[in-house]
């Protein structure tokens, strides 16, 4: 399958680079192409031998971030469209997918799917999907509601990470949102004009790391690295 990934690079989540260019490259089948939009201006130089195989497009980060990711979007939707791609996976920075994600999503015959991640809020993980979307307080769904693993339908999921086939990135513009929560919800409005739904994989797991994280990581492996010297 002929995909595109499309990710955006921001200041508040630099640490997260090195780490989502090794699971890019680390992708089995790997993507027809990826593409990594700069918004902060300049690459780690750790990464940048790290970068072949990866499409940087520095741009100008605008002020309305969320209106800037709406434009990206839609941008990727319309070279897709050009280039003929089959699917286009939207992936953040800060969000490590499994190396087989292309072929668990591609597999499962589904227009619009999620891998799935979880976020700890108050010591719950809670998941990229939304219920109660029609309510005037939509909620996240705990993760353990996407258990046992497989494919769950879900009203919204964050476009965090989304895959979309053909047949509905043609028939898809996204628009520019108020919130994340909108950008959400005005989303899977979309896909349920076309008659279609969203799905969550809750048996595609992808790690989310946040920056305190992130640092961690950086903190340990930096130890890692000392000790080996001194031995």
């Amino acid at each position: 399958m002929k995909v595109l990934i499309a990710s955006v690079y921001f200041a508040e989540i630099q640490q997260c680079l090195p780490i989502f260019v090794e699971s890019i490259n680390a992708l089995n089948p790997k993507p027809e192409k990826t593409v990594l939009f700069d918004l902060f201006g300049e690459l780690w130089s750790e990464a940048m031998p790290l970068l072949k195989g990866l499409e940087v497009r520095r741009i100008e980060k605008k002020e309305n971030i969320l209106q800037q990711f709406s434009e990206i979007r839609n941008s990727v939707l319309k070279e897709a469209k050009k280039e003929n791609y089959e699917a286009v996976l939207f992936l953040q920075p800060n969000i490590f997918p499994p190396t087989d994600i292309l072929s668990r999503l591609s597999n499962s015959g589904k227009e619009v799917i999620a891998p799935a991640f979880f976020k700890s809020l108050g010591g719950i993980p809670y998941s990229n999907a939304l219920k109660n979307v029609g309510k005037s307080k939509p909620e996240r769904v705990p993760f353990e509601e996407l258990l046992p693993s497989g494919l769950k339908k879900a009203e919204a999921a964050s476009l965090e990470a989304i895959f979309l086939r053909k047949g509905a990135f043609n028939k898809i513009e996204f628009k520019s949102p108020e919130s994340p929560l909108q950008e959400m919800i005005g989303f899977a409005q979309q896909v349920k004009n076309l008659n279609e739904e969203i799905f969550v994989d809750s048996s595609t797991v992808c790690s989310k790391l946040s920056p305190m994280q992130l640092m961690s990581h950086y903190y340990f492996k930096a130890q890692d690295n000392a000790e080996k010297k001194a031995d």
